[in-house]
């Protein structure tokens, strides 16, 4: 088996291991265990068996139901029949037997005793007497029952299944994995899927899934909750220990792929059993890289054509400002900002309603006229609050309405399963409408900055993340004047505003806050982290959990392919000392600088960040204490009220 470079530069190898005690005799058929193997530093010192040999593996850890061999534990050896001893496979001359596993020396190459080789050799001879009796059976005709999970890889694990040929007999033992669609709520609780707790220790809930095909052993579901002709083409899955809390994370309308799930007979009536957390999140926008989710989304299309939706025409795709008052329109935005139950986007249009209609905070900055709260409710407002700032997302079913008792324009979502915010990958979306706003962003930027340096007082509001202006020198208006010149972030600042050699940390404690002050002082410590790839927040796209730079995946999320791991950003806590020797700690944190896109876009987000405040500390973060010349700078800071003052923007000063 080949290892698989992931994307954050591991190699991974994905096997499924048995032995005698996983083989049901009766049946002739085996279950697996699956072990996921990681190496940083040599392709090599994953393993790559063939199907059907025999493998030893040493130091496996056992996490969240997960069976995980990390590069500085795991140790292995393939045993080769012919020779009666062990190998490693060919291992070029340049990858050495032993290595530097996180801090010390390791060899991943196990190399057996006697003992461990008469066990391989006895475990050898029973699979081939395994294989004699399956060939025996097949000559004679009788291979009812026989599907040895292990002669082939095709065959090798549970199947993936349409729900409607799921039954407690498919093998091995009622076990399957499938994707689905999570049906409506039918109690409109906070989460997507029904929630019904049993009274013994919380331990299960039910959900309600679909794949548009019909079981005729499950029941017919009836109910207001259930959409019309949909009853008889769901299946419930009671959702047990870990799947259980897991589970907690899905909403009506999204999609998984979940894996060992199982079949039981409840009542005269099929049902699903899920016990551990394997399912996995899939994205409508990449449904054509999942074929079995491709193959849903047609069945659900020819469902709804024969339901009579075809009659009613799907909203169109349209911008903000081409929208007509209270009719439903899909539509395409950024993220602004999120309050509540309140959702703040703009797609760079201006409805007319929306002229007059200002909001206050810096991430409304220059779009007065462009922004359009949307209201969500239940099971959207999780979703909305799952956003950051400068993200993109795609909203169906929107309206534009005007409220009455708030004498505002807002926007709603309207229907009932089709009440959707989805997030839009940047990387991904090829779609014209996402295109289209990608281009009226570019030019509003540009717009600004042009007026910007014509001295018309506006700026983009990437410059201004947190306050209206910046006071230099303690004076409360942004002052620009002649011969600009770049900070370090590269854009375009005033000299004047530059210079805060006036202003102390001891005498901003005095001043108005929230507001901007320019402030001269130098780097002294770094105070939380000692590297650049330390400073680096990673965390799961699924489940939003915060990594550390140690985790190549969310076990949470069984993302063994690490597909799930994303870049949230960057964060620092420097000691800075002003030019009166007060010393202050102030924060560098990604999501208010103008390299946030460029960071969490890089495949080595830690040196964009390096490249920026490298400048300012002079140097590696482990070594800022020791040095005493690292450079004065003027200092652009965000000033708050019981919070640590954060860094915006700075510029070297001059000799």
């Amino acid at each position: 088996m080949l290892a698989d470079q992931s994307s954050i530069l591991d190699w991974s190898s994905k096997i499924y291991l048995f032995d005698r005690s996983l083989f049901y005799q009766d049946s002739g058929t085996a279950d697996a265990i699956y072990v996921g193997t990681f190496s940083k530093v040599f392709r090599e010192y994953s393993p790559r068996p063939d199907p059907g040999q025999i493998l030893i593996m040493r130091g496996i850890k056992r996490y969240n139901d997960q069976n995980i061999g990390y590069s500085d534990h795991l140790q292995w050896a393939i045993y080769d029949p012919a020779t009666r001893s062990t190998t490693h496979g060919d291992i070029p001359s340049e990858v050495p037997r032993i290595a530097n596993m996180r801090g010390r020396l390791s060899s991943p190459f196990w190399d057996a005793d006697e003992e461990e080789i008469k066990y391989c050799a006895d475990l050898h001879e029973w699979w081939m007497e395994k294989k004699q009796e399956e060939q025996r059976r097949i000559e004679s005709g009788n291979i009812i029952q026989i599907e040895s999970s292990f002669m082939s890889r095709g065959s090798s694990r549970r199947q993936h299944l349409l729900l409607s040929d799921a039954s407690p007999d498919v093998q091995p033992g009622g076990y399957f994995d499938c994707t689905v669609e999570v049906s409506h709520d039918p109690y409109g609780t906070p989460t997507a899927a029904m929630r019904t707790y049993s009274s013994q220790d919380d331990r299960t809930s039910t959900v309600y899934v679909t794949d548009y095909t019909r079981n005729a052993e499950t029941p017919l579901f009836t109910g207001a909750w259930v959409p019309e002709g949909l009853g008889g083409l769901l299946l419930k899955i009671e959702m047990w220990d870990k799947a259980r809390t897991a589970s907690e994370a899905m909403l009506s309308g999204d999609y998984y792929a979940i894996n060992n799930c199982r079949i039981i007979t409840n009542m005269g009536h099929y049902e699903g059993k899920q016990v551990e957390p394997k399912f996995r999140k899939l994205d409508e926008e990449n449904a054509a890289e999942e074929p079995a989710l491709q193959a849903l989304l047609e069945r659900k299309q020819a469902w709804q054509k024969g339901q009579g939706s075809a009659d009613t025409p799907e909203p169109e795709c349209r911008t903000i400002e081409d929208a007509a008052l209270d009719e439903f329109f899909d539509t395409v935005a950024e993220v602004l900002h999120v309050d509540g139950v309140d959702l703040y986007i703009t797609d760079y249009t201006g409805h007319h309603e929306l002229r007059e209609q200002r909001y206050n905070g810096p991430w409304a900055a220059n779009l007065e006229g462009l922004v359009l709260k949307v209201r969500t409710a239940d099971t959207q407002t999780k979703v909305a609050q799952s956003f950051s700032k400068g993200e993109f997302c795609r909203i169906t079913n929107l309206r534009i309405v005007h409220s009455g008792m708030a004498e505002e324009t807002i926007g709603k979502l309207g229907g009932s399963e089709k009440k959707r915010i989805m997030r839009v990958n940047r990387a991904l979306a090829k779609d014209q409408p996402f295109k289209e706003l990608l281009r009226r962003k570019a030019r509003w930027e540009k717009e600004l900055a042009e007026q910007s340096e014509t001295g018309v007082p506006s700026a983009p509001a990437q410059e201004q993340p947190s306050a209206p202006s910046v006071k230099a020198q303690g004076k409360a208006t942004l002052r620009r004047k002649p011969s600009p010149t770049r900070s370090a972030s590269g854009s375009r600042r005033s000299a004047a505003t530059s210079d805060g050699s006036d202003l102390t940390f001891a005498s901003l404690r005095d001043k108005p806050k929230p507001e901007l002050y320019t402030l001269t002082a130098r780097a002294t410590r770094a105070v939380d982290k000692r590297t650049w790839d330390g400073c680096i927040m990673r965390q799961c796209a699924q489940c939003g959990k915060q990594l550390t730079r140690l985790e190549a995946a969310c076990f949470h999320c069984n993302d063994i392919e690490h597909e799930f791991v994303k870049i949230g950003g960057a964060q620092l806590i420097l000691e800075c000392t002003d030019t009166a020797g007060v010393i202050n700690r102030v924060a560098v944190v990604s999501n208010t600088l103008r390299l946030h896109d460029e960071l969490i876009g890089s495949r080595e987000p830690e040196k964009v960040f390096e490249n920026w405040l490298k400048p300012l500390t002079g140097g590696d973060l482990a070594g800022l204490g020791k040095r005493a010349d690292t450079p004065l700078v003027d200092m652009d800071l965000l000033v708050q009220k019981d919070r640590a003052h954060r860094l915006l923007d700075y510029k070297l000063r001059r000799p």
